[in-house]
């Protein structure tokens, strides 16, 4: 379910009268027009009146409706805010994409803004987009409480829109300005739910050879099976000398093997699986991870659909390559035995992504605090 379709029925019940909406919409036009016309009137002077006139009221129709459209994504994801919110509608764009800000609300030391992406000469930018490289820069040092998620993304236009939320801006940030950057988008990501993975169980390592890496990820009842396995202090030149470092998770995981054909999700290999110390892990392995936010949950599945989901999931990096990427080996656990694993086979949910694009992107608003 989507965004629009999993909110409509909530947001419908608090949504405000339409007169209301309408009203404000309208004031939002007269505002908007009576800058474009100061703007253009100081541009081009006295002598380009009839032209600057001109170009208003031509573009006043494109203008209402992308105001109307906003509005209604407002409206949806945050109606008792919406009413709120000053139209900034200011942008930046590079390699034919365009982010613009498009709306902000300030309250004691919290903004609250939604942001655009739009793909102007192709198609680049789908429901899929992600924002990679994403910073702020404030009027005070540091920031917290902040995020961003996605809240629409119109077919039509192909527009994306975003709402980010900033915290701890400080009390006294009126005519203070505000920049938000980008320079890295993640996009056009295709999903594999359900997916049966072809292995069998025969082919399980018994006594597989392991390798030793730092954890740099996991989640489920992780601490149960790493409690035994000591915190290690390693931090080293680039000499190789090791130095003073900070505590660091080590654990055994499965030595990698060739990966596995049998498992068609371009972007992710399936590397082997293997009983260690009693628990089934099964690995795999996705190269440049930080370049494809490529990843997938394993789970198996009895004869009935009941699914079993994995007890631990962990990932690590080896080192990189002459091209300084690396590969993370990520492994799901299972406190199973082989007499059960007979009623199961191995399913998984798969994300791969299709698109990463660098770029600079960087826009520059004025705050004003709201009474």
């Amino acid at each position: 379910m989507n965004f629009k379709e999993e909110y409509r029925k909530y947001n419908e019940a608090v949504r405000p009268k339409e007169s209301l909406v309408e009203g404000m919409k309208e004031e939002a036009r007269q505002q908007e027009e009576e800058k474009r016309f100061r703007t253009f009137r100081v541009m081009r002077g006295v002598a380009a009146a009839a032209a600057v006139c001109l170009c208003i009221f031509v573009g006043v129709p494109a203008l209402a409706a992308n105001i109307d459209s906003f509005y209604d994504i407002m409206y949806r994801f945050s109606p008792k805010l919406a009413q709120q919110f000053r139209l900034v509608q200011t942008w930046d764009e590079d390699q034919g994409i365009r982010m613009e800000v498009a709306a902000v609300y300030v309250k004691d030391n919290e903004l609250q803004a939604y942001i655009t992406l739009q793909d102007l000469e192709g198609d680049r930018i789908d429901g899929t987009t992600d924002l990679r490289g994403y910073s702020i820069n404030t009027p005070v040092a540091g920031y917290g409480g902040g995020g961003y998620k996605p809240v629409d993304y119109d077919e039509e236009t192909g527009k994306a829109t975003f709402f980010i939320t900033v915290g701890q801006l400080g009390q006294n940030i009126k005519g203070e300005k505000i920049t938000l950057s980008l320079n890295k988008i993640l996009g056009k990501k295709q999903e594999y739910r359900n997916l049966d993975i072809p292995i069998p169980w025969s082919e399980i390592q018994e006594n597989p050879e392991t390798m030793e890496l730092a954890i740099s990820g996991s989640s489920g009842h992780t601490r149960g099976y790493l409690e035994d396995v000591p915190v290690m202090w390693r931090k080293y030149d680039e000499e190789g000398n090791l130095l003073d470092g900070v505590p660091l998770y080590y654990a055994n995981m499965l030595g990698p093997r060739e990966p596995d054909d049998r498992l068609s999700v371009e972007g992710i290999d399936f590397t082997g699986m293997g009983y260690i110390d009693g628990i089934l892990h099964i690995q795999t392995a996705v190269y440049d991870n930080l370049h494809n936010d490529n990843h997938c949950e394993l789970f198996l599945k009895d004869e009935e659909g009941n699914l079993r989901f994995y007890d631990c999931k962990m990932s690590g990096s080896g080192e990189p390559d002459a091209n300084g990427k690396k590969i993370t080996y990520q492994e799901c656990l299972f406190a199973v035995t082989p007499e059960e694993l007979e009623h199961y086979t191995l399913c998984g949910d798969f994300t791969v992504s299709g698109l990463y694009m660098t770029g600079d992107w960087s826009v520059t608003f004025p705050l004003e605090q709201e009474e």
